[in-house]
């Protein structure tokens, strides 16, 4: 991981790896620290983030967030390298999806000394959330939340070569099967490239996003102020497991997959 040895608060990216507690994450941080009189008044922060610039309540939108478009969509690399570069004269936080980045990008964030982390979560019960959230997502709004016009995929749905993955509502073992082996759904759990770059990558559990939360703004997290947000009703995947939704055949192609396997070097120790 690349060394970043300056004093806190720091200027943080903030890799967002979908269904891992992004958008708690990203409202614990308003909430808790950015829009907090002394740290505005101290620190004038700028948050970057396209998903929210446009519908944050005017006031504290108008001051802290900073947006490059009127969609909701990831930064453009472009637009990522340029924020990348901005004087110091503002404390900065940016947030993208982790199926947006190449490691280009996030050495050029490293090279400027920002704070680059991530939390993840076990692929077992990723793959889960990400069924059952796009289940919620096509009943809301017509369509995956795998797909292009999907927030999961950002702003992928401009590249030509983006493969949208199937969705003609599967059962859940065929889901997960199409996970492990189908390669166009193979960016929204695998580990990323640039992995090893970052400066955090934890599990998302109370713990480390308390660590996370001390090394970054010598902040004392405070639990239960932020309920869950965006949430899919997942049970988890031991249950489906137990229940015999998830086939045995299955299981073991996961638990044998080269990129589990490899995802394992992050996880906590049961």
């Amino acid at each position: 991981m690349s060394s970043n040895n300056h004093n806190y608060p720091k200027d943080c990216f903030f890799i967002h790896f979908g269904k891992s507690a992004g958008r708690y994450i990203n409202v614990y941080l308003v909430e808790e620290i950015f829009v907090k009189t002394d740290f505005i008044e101290k620190y004038k922060p700028h948050f970057y983030n396209n998903w929210w610039g446009q519908r944050f309540p005017k006031g504290e939108g108008d001051f802290l967030f900073k947006s490059y478009s009127e969609e909701s969509r990831d930064f453009k690399k472009s637009e990522l390298l340029d924020i990348s570069n901005k004087s110091k004269q503002n404390l900065k936080f940016v947030t993208c999806h982790h199926n947006n980045l190449d490691d280009d990008t996030v050495d050029s964030f490293n090279s400027k000394g920002w704070f680059t982390f991530m939390f993840i979560r076990d692929p077992r019960d990723l793959i889960c959330s990400l069924y059952f959230y796009s289940i919620k997502v096509k009943a809301k709004h017509g369509c995956s939340a795998l797909g292009k016009e999907g927030a999961l995929a950002g702003n992928l749905n401009i590249k030509e070569d983006f493969q949208d993955p199937d969705w003609d509502d599967p059962d859940l073992d065929t889901f997960v099967n199409r996970m492990i082996t189908k390669p166009e759904y193979f960016r929204f759990w695998k580990t990323p490239s640039y992995i090893d770059k970052l400066d955090f990558v934890k599990e998302f559990n109370e713990n480390n996003f308390a660590t996370f939360l001390k090394q970054a703004y010598n902040h004392d997290y405070k639990k239960d102020t932020v309920g869950k947000k965006n949430v899919s009703y997942n049970k988890g995947y031991k249950y489906y497991l137990d229940k015999g939704l998830i086939s045995e055949e299955n299981n073991l192609k996961l638990l044998n997959h080269k990129d589990y396997i490899n995802f394992n070097r992050y996880l906590d120790e049961k």
